[in-house]
């Protein structure tokens, strides 16, 4: 019997090891994204993109969240539905506790909204239209809204869950607490960041014990990083050498779809205000040639102001300009500027896929209908700040929409509320208003849609190129999901070999 006993038991512990359930994490992946993190507290941010891809996606969890197919699934809630046209009631996951073992429960979803009002979080646009949070019971939890908000649900899978206590330190931005699949460790500002495994992780225990992060901003030393083996990940593979490692069969190269569009952004309460002024700038560009000349197939001509993999998009190119110098010439003459005129472009160094050389072949190209453009290069920080100042000729600029929809990219940009480049179109409003509003998703498509022709129509902006997501990847990573949305949100799966 006791014989019988202890062979069950060690037939039982087998089986644990083999589903995993008693192995520690081990193993470390290095991964590199050109720019570096700036903060890390979700509502005090400035830098988006690197923080909702590899802070925001791994220390913190959403009441929902979002899979690379763009569906979206159970978080920190267990389910929802809308129980009023403006009342959203979520189920919450029970026995979930944050880094420091406070409990997560509604109480932290009426606090989370509250303090992102509070500190006036860069995410708060996406959540303009909740009234307020009611906590029904310990885990159930009311959000009211002013008025239906269709894309409620998509902006939740960017609100992280913050606790109470934790939350009110003054260090937070520098300890962040999250419930999340890895826990923070260390962060030594533009030279790494790293994250340990949540041992204690409601959901997928990580394979991996550590996670870090190095900025390497540029191109061909992040290229090198990933052939040396300091890094096992890297983030937008430079063009020139993407057939170099897809023919060394120690890494992958996988290409994603982009999620943003790079343009320009155009101060229209200066010489840009006259539309024929931008429809000239659009008439000296092609698009096509610039995309075949510096991208090849690493880039797709601009088409809209967002990008295809993005819920609502439609192609526009019918109502943009073609290329026709000569069309430009004559717009300009007759806004009253027959010898062109000075102007500058900021472009933030480094940020967009060759965003360098696009600028300078822009220069070449507007030459020759009279605009002299200079070129600021700037640290994309200073960028930022220059766009949100509202004070500037052109900036080379974009969005990432990391939702997947509409809403995210269009109504930061495009609502006469939000807008940095002063302009104001009653119909542009009208439609992403009702389609944040309607819970109709073909018909927040159709809206999007019409708001999209309408922004290409009046040239708000000049949609440039979609640039590729190409990743790089050691062969040695197993189980890693590149995603369009750039979101790593899948690292707790992922193990390297030693």
């Amino acid at each position: 019997m006791r014989l019988s006993l202890l062979v069950g038991v060690f037939a039982g512990m087998v089986l644990l090891i083999a589903f995993g359930c008693l192995a520690e994490p081990s193993g470390t992946l290095a991964i590199s994204w050109p720019e570096a993190i700036r903060a890390l507290d979700p509502h005090a941010h400035d830098n988006v993109r690197i923080f909702w891809g590899i802070v925001g996606a791994n220390i913190f969890d959403h009441l929902v969240e979002k899979n690379a197919q763009g569906e979206i699934v159970p978080g920190l809630a267990t389910s929802w539905e809308a129980v009023e046209s403006d009342v959203w009631e979520f189920s919450l996951r029970q026995g979930v506790k944050f880094h420091n073992g406070e409990p997560f429960n509604a109480d932290v979803v009426k606090y989370t909204f509250e303090r992102m009002v509070r500190m006036n979080a860069p995410c708060l646009f996406l959540f303009g239209s909740i009234d307020y949070v009611e906590v029904v019971d310990e885990y159930t939890a009311r959000i009211h809204t002013i008025g239906p908000n269709g894309a409620l649900l998509h902006g939740l899978t960017m609100a992280e869950m913050v606790p109470p206590v934790a939350g009110e330190d003054p260090n937070f931005n520098l300890n962040p607490v999250g419930t999340g699949p890895f826990k923070f460790e260390e962060w030594i500002r533009g030279e790494r960041f790293s994250m340990i495994a949540n041992e204690d992780y409601w959901g997928k225990v990580p394979e991996l014990e550590r996670v870090i992060h190095y900025p390497l901003l540029e191109a061909f030393t992040r290229a090198a990083a990933l052939k040396t083996g300091q890094v096992q990940i890297i983030h937008h593979v430079p063009l020139e050498e993407i057939d170099a490692l897809k023919a060394d069969s120690r890494f992958e190269i996988v290409p994603m779809p982009g999620n943003d569009v790079t343009a320009f952004a155009m101060g229209h309460d200066k010489i840009y205000g006259d539309l024929r002024i931008r429809e000239a700038m659009a008439w000296a560009i092609d698009t096509e040639e610039m995309v075949d000349v510096i991208f090849g197939d690493g880039a797709v001509a601009g088409t809209a102001l967002m990008a295809p993999p993005v819920f609502g998009y439609t192609d526009t190119s019918d109502w943009l300009p073609g290329y026709d110098p000569q069309r430009a010439k004559e717009l300009l003459a007759a806004a009253g500027y027959p010898n062109g005129f000075d102007t500058y472009l900021i472009v933030p160094a480094g940020y967009w896929v060759k965003g360098e050389e696009v600028s300078q072949y822009l220069r070449q190209q507007l030459l020759q209908v009279g605009i002299d453009m200079e070129i600021r290069l700037t640290e994309p920080a200073t960028t930022w700040a220059i766009l949100d100042s509202e004070d500037f000729d052109m900036i080379m600029s974009g969005w990432g929409t990391i939702t997947l929809d509409c809403d995210m990219g269009l109504y930061r940009n495009f609502h006469s509320s939000m807008t940095r480049e002063h302009f104001d179109n009653f119909f542009v409003d009208e439609m992403l208003d009702f389609g944040r509003a309607s819970s109709d998703q073909e018909a927040r498509r159709e809206a999007y849609e019409k708001a999209l022709v309408e922004i290409s129509t009046k040239l708000l902006r000049i949609p440039l190129y979609v640039a590729n997501h190409v990743y790089g990847i050691s062969t040695r990573v197993h189980g890693f999901e590149p995603r369009s949305d750039e979101l790593f949100d899948n690292l707790e799966y992922v193990t390297v070999d030693e």
